[in-house]
């Protein structure tokens, strides 16, 4: 039976490095030296970025999800400030200095919340808006970092089946004698 992998963490993209020879010599005959990077690491190197791919797109379906997710709440909890500014200015109707700017008016509805004895509402209704827009920043910059990541994942396996495909092509030559 196969071995489960690994769950992805920050730790763990080391894993995801491929090994090269440290001292090979750029100068010196090719023929003469170990290989800069062993073919076949590198393509045990390429199913583990393709692992790692699947467990990032993974994290990004449902990550989008709760992006979504908070987005209605966010219209939901927006929608009831809404309602209860409403409320409050149809039983207390601003004066025309409050509504000169929309700092006035925050600081009228402020100030009808307190003196109507709302303002824990009026308080909690702004509290769940701004935790809910900071949760959203998060979740946005988390799905961001997943495509970057799959991107990065993406070029590197590009640039690696690249010089498979070198290898492969030299190996031949090499047989016929090329």
């Amino acid at each position: 039976m196969a071995k489960e992998p690994k769950k992805s963490s920050a730790s763990s993209w080391d894993e995801l490095l491929v090994p090269t020879y440290p001292t090979y010599d750029w100068d010196a005959d090719p023929g003469e030296q170990p290989e800069y990077t062993n073919p076949v690491t590198l393509n045990n190197c390429v199913i583990r970025w393709v692992n790692a791919a699947i467990r990032i797109t993974q994290r990004l379906v449902a990550t989008n999800k709760r992006i979504g997710q908070a987005k209605v709440a966010l219209e939901q909890a927006e929608a009831a400030l809404d309602d209860f500014e409403q409320e409050l200015l149809r039983t207390n109707p601003a004066p025309a200095s409050a509504t000169k700017s929309l700092k006035l008016l925050d600081a009228y509805l402020n100030q009808v919340a307190v003196s109507t004895g709302k303002a824990d509402d009026y308080r909690k209704l702004i509290g769940r808006i701004r935790e809910i827009r900071q949760r959203l920043r998060i979740l946005e910059m988390t799905a961001d970092n997943c495509r970057h990541i799959g991107q990065t994942l993406k070029l590197a396996g590009e640039h690696a089946m690249t010089h498979l495909s070198f290898v492969k092509t030299e190996a031949a030559a090499a047989r016929k004698g090329i």
